[in-house]
């Protein structure tokens, strides 16, 4: 089978079955794309376009990806989800309730800490690995994601601020803001997180912002603590 490459020049396969000599289908769907073009994907595949449905799902891309970050790219019971780790993004979507954990500080907290860890040494990650309980919530494959993701990855930082904006957007009885309120908030944090990287190229944005922020409580994230004294 031939098909055309966008340039003119016919191809002697088809990209599935390119993929399909690697490892089949699976490589293509969990190995081939990021999180975010699985989440593309996955919207454009369950939703109309055009619709106010679409449009409500890409704007919560960012939440949503950084709950399928934190379950371990799979699902957790704190999340309302099922599955296994490295799970690909429908699966977490079809379990997913809306729920998040109540102790998204804490686990933010957590992950900042990781993604801080040396290579080798005291206090390296290496250590925290041979010395994670085995009765620990936390696995050692999310551990090793999250240090990746939030730590040493392509897009740590980016990753770091949308972290912090799912801590910064928590409503006070549960779910998110959207809307008006969540565009302010997400703007001012996003205008912080652009003076802060300015100044600390190599800083720990998610560090930073759980510091600033430390006597908030879930829901009541208090803006002008944002602004004080590092």
């Amino acid at each position: 089978m031939t098909t055309n490459n966008g340039n003119g020049n016919g191809t002697g396969s088809t990209m599935e079955e390119l993929f399909s000599g690697l490892g089949g289908a699976d490589l293509l769907g969990e190995m081939a794309f990021t999180p975010a073009q699985r989440f593309r994907q996955f919207a454009q595949q369950r939703t109309a376009p055009g619709g106010v449905t679409r449009d409500a799902l890409f704007g919560m891309q960012s939440p949503l990806l950084q709950q399928y970050y934190l379950g371990g790219m799979g699902g957790t019971p704190r999340f309302g989800t099922a599955g296994g780790f490295g799970g690909n993004f429908a699966d977490f979507m079809g379990g997913y309730t809306g729920a998040t954990p109540t102790d998204l500080r804490g686990l933010a907290g957590q992950i900042g800490a990781i993604s801080q860890m040396p290579e080798t040494g005291t206090g390296s990650f290496t250590q925290y690995l041979r010395e994670l309980p085995s009765t620990s919530p936390v696995t050692a494959q999310q551990a090793a994601l999250w240090r990746d993701v939030y730590g040493s990855g392509p897009q740590a930082g980016e990753n770091q601020l949308a972290l912090a904006n799912l801590i910064g957007l928590q409503r006070p009885g549960g779910g998110i803001y959207g809307g008006v309120v969540g565009r302010a908030l997400g703007n001012v944090l996003n205008e912080l997180y652009q003076a802060y990287t300015a100044d600390n190229p190599l800083g720990n944005f998610l560090n930073y912002f759980l510091e600033q922020t430390g006597s908030a409580t879930q829901g009541n994230l208090n803006l002008s603590e944002l602004y004080g004294t590092s």
